[in-house]
């Protein structure tokens, strides 16, 4: 009787494991996610993107120019405007405080994410460092623009 037992568990345990190994062969290949919602939850949540559209959270800037010499806000003017032509996807910063001329870019709600662009900008920027501040919400896909589909709102 003990090993009628230890046989059917064996049984089960296999066959549990090959039904995992289909389900994730399903994923890798490529699936279909198909989202079921009503219309109030997504006006619920479009609405609280709108009202948190400018509310600031701590995040990283990565700093491409600091300067206070004479022609520091020629300079920075220049800087700002070449880089945004160079990536217009990425906000750009520009600010004078404590007499320095200051060009910041982006908004990175990671440390990760700020070093993967500080890697990618560094040749062109080689003195460019990332530094703490408060951040703009990056601007939230609707979910049609992201690729999910859905059906049956």
């Amino acid at each position: 009787m003990k090993k009628i037992t230890v046989l059917l568990f064996a049984c089960l345990a296999a066959l549990s494991a090959w039904a995992q190994e289909d389900i994730f062969r399903s994923v890798q290949s490529g699936g279909h996610v198909v989202i079921r919602q009503s219309d109030e939850i997504e006006n619920a949540v479009l609405g609280h993107i709108a009202r948190n559209r400018y509310k600031k959270n701590r995040g990283y800037r990565i700093r491409i120019f600091f300067d206070n010499g004479q022609t520091a806000r020629q300079e920075s003017s220049a800087i700002e405007q070449a880089f945004s032509e160079r990536y217009p996807a990425v906000p750009v910063y520009r600010e004078f405080d404590d007499l320095y001329y200051k060009v910041a870019v982006g908004d990175f709600r990671s440390k990760t994410d700020a070093m993967q662009f500080l890697e990618s900008i560094q040749k062109n920027y080689p003195s460019a460092f990332i530094f703490s501040d408060n951040i703009n919400f990056q601007r939230t896909l609707h979910p049609e623009e992201s690729g999910i589909k859905y059906a049956g709102n």
